[in-house]
């Protein structure tokens, strides 16, 4: 259930971002769509430079739960420095998105390296197509829903040409940007609280894999006395 939700939040995220962030390029800032989409790029960067940099040995070694907690807060400064943004701070691009934009990128991607690592390694293998199933399903439906709250807190959104439109289309954005905000909270209580819980559960099956191990020697040894025994 913990990976449903968290799965769903981040791919409304960034959906939010990347939609939410060409819009106030081209209508607050009046760049052209090619340059607002170029501007937002630095999220994909994130992304990239994440699955070129990621290892397995990672999730081993910091067991895998901190790297969530790692992610989620790589995600969530993203989105706060993001948020802002301002059309009257002197390159504000160069202040608040590019940097946060690219962090945010590779927060997610962590994310998504280590939870697609959990979800084979953790089901039985006739079960992976529906969990995988289940999880594409619920991501779909929180990005639709992603999708669908930008246009929905912005209206009808044309070129702001005055000071007051300015303003008004930045306080429709901040709003999105605070459920973003929102949005990535939630994922990173949801991971402090896994690694709560979580690592109690796996030395408990260490524990109980060790025993198994432990009857497997002794029923051995006590088989091959047997045995013994009886040629002699």
């Amino acid at each position: 259930m913990v990976f449903l939700t968290v799965t769903g939040l981040q791919y409304a995220t960034e959906i939010m971002f990347i939609a939410s962030g060409v819009q106030y390029f081209m209508f607050v800032e009046h760049n052209s769509p090619i340059l607002a989409s170029v501007k937002i790029f630095p999220v994909c960067a994130g992304i990239i430079f994440g699955a070129l940099t990621y290892r397995p040995w990672m999730y081993e070694k910091l067991n895998g739960n901190k790297l969530f907690v790692i992610s989620a807060i790589l995600s969530l400064v993203g989105v706060i420095w993001f948020s802002r943004l301002d059309y009257t701070v002197a390159n504000s691009y160069w202040r608040y998105c590019i940097f946060s934009a690219f962090i945010y990128g590779y927060g997610i991607n962590i994310f998504f390296n280590i939870y697609m690592n959990v979800v084979i390694e953790s089901t039985p293998l006739h079960l992976q197509g529906v969990v995988n199933g289940i999880l594409q399903t619920t991501s779909q439906v929180l990005l639709s829903i992603g999708n669908a709250l930008v246009p929905s807190i912005t209206g009808n959104v044309s070129y702001a040409t005055t000071e007051e439109m300015k303003q008004y289309l930045q306080d429709k954005y901040r709003v999105i940007f605070y459920i973003m905000m929102g949005f990535q909270g939630v994922v990173l209580l949801l991971m402090i609280f896994c690694i709560q819980n979580n690592p109690s559960k796996r030395e408990s099956e260490e524990d109980l894999q060790s025993v198994d191990c432990l009857n497997i020697e002794k029923d051995e040894e006590v088989f091959e006395k047997v045995e013994s025994k009886g040629i002699n």
